[in-house]
């Protein structure tokens, strides 16, 4: 009887030390994950000399930079720990890519310290793809909901509302993104970075379509902006910039001549599709070329200065300001222009009229 129970207890602990065995050998075919004392990183200062670092010891010492970099800042010397081709890979897919390759990273191979500088790149971050995604210290991940104030548009668009709920100041286009003016009035966004096919420059979003330039939107927070290379325009382009004061433009409405599908009214550039709306704090408006149709400043109320100096007097037409009832000073290569009001007149040293209402 004892022998029996023996041999049965025998039988369960050689099989126990058979699966411990294989279960071991298992284990170690994968690469270990280091303990924060176990993992080791080179730091190189910027005085020459070179120290090793645990993740204890850099920790505390640590930046967080938006380019990715591992760098350390002791006292007042600044060191970096070089980074593994995997975590290179991680980031640059990260400001780079994809959905589809986004929700296919993995951090296998990624160290302790690539770890944390990963998720202090991303805080902040949010992505957005027909849904809200955002990296959760393994992946991206969806989400039902997301704040962030840095949000990237990776493909397809995304409305007003969205936008304003995730409380993005920064918001970056990928190449797939679609984008227009009224995505951006309301919102709180203060900046915006671009990938081709979109540019900008001075606060305004442009559309290289490969045989022309679009306008496409402004910036909400613009107070002065100034078009220029773009070969016609997106109704509405400039609706979202509702706090606007000055205004240059290289042509009135959405092209420089008549097509068929030509608008040449500078609130042409406000409208929602439906109704003109120009903002009141704007003031000064300048166009440098195109042609100046009848009434081309329609529903401009609130314009006290215009500009029309570069202009070619022959395709003003003398009723284009005929709207301008706020007007204070026009300055025009056409002297044959209809004011209301009562004003005096000079001509300036580049040829122009100008005008002066006199109070």
């Amino acid at each position: 009887m004892v022998k029996a129970v023996l041999g049965r207890v025998g039988t369960v602990l050689l099989a126990a030390l058979l699966v411990a065995a294989v279960a071991l050998s298992l284990f170690s075919s994968f690469p270990k994950n280091a303990s924060a004392d176990e993992e080791k990183y080179l730091c190189t200062w910027q005085n020459g000399s070179v120290t090793e670092e645990t993740y204890a010891t850099a920790y505390g010492d640590f930046l967080s930079d938006e380019d990715g970099t591992l760098r350390l800042l002791r006292g007042d010397l600044y060191g970096e720990i070089s980074a593994t081709e995997k975590y290179l890979s991680v980031v640059q897919t990260l400001e780079e890519g994809g959905l589809e390759e986004l929700l296919a990273l993995s951090i296998e191979g990624v160290t302790r310290l690539e770890l944390l500088a990963l998720w202090r790149l991303t805080r902040g971050r949010v992505w957005y793809s027909a849904g809200y995604f955002v990296w959760d210290g393994n992946g991206l991940k969806e989400v039902g909901s997301a704040e962030g104030e840095h949000l990237i548009l990776l493909s397809g668009s995304i409305s007003a509302s969205r936008l304003r709920a995730a409380g993005a100041k920064q918001l970056e286009l990928r190449s797939e993104a679609q984008i227009t003016s009224q995505t951006l009035t309301g919102t709180s966004v203060e900046s915006v970075t671009a990938y081709p096919p979109y540019f900008t420059d001075g606060g305004v979003i442009y559309l290289d379509t490969g045989t022309a330039v679009r306008l496409v939107a402004a910036l909400p927070n613009s107070t002065s902006l100034t078009v220029n290379g773009n070969d016609y325009a997106d109704e509405g382009a400039l609706l979202a910039a509702e706090k606007l004061e000055t205004l240059t433009l290289p042509f009135a409405g959405n092209a420089p001549v008549y097509g068929n599908y030509f608008h040449g009214e500078v609130a042409y550039l406000f409208s929602n599709g439906r109704e003109y709306f120009v903002p009141p704090t704007l003031k000064r408006v300048r166009i440098t070329g195109g042609l100046l149709i009848s009434h081309a400043f329609y529903r401009m109320n609130a314009v006290e200065e215009i500009d029309l100096c570069g202009m070619d007097a022959r395709v003003i037409a003398p009723d284009a300001l005929a709207d301008c009832t706020a007007w204070k000073r026009v300055h025009s290569p056409n002297a044959n222009v209809q004011l209301s009001g009562r004003f005096s007149s000079y001509v300036a040293p580049c040829g122009c009229t100008v005008f002066e209402r006199i109070a």
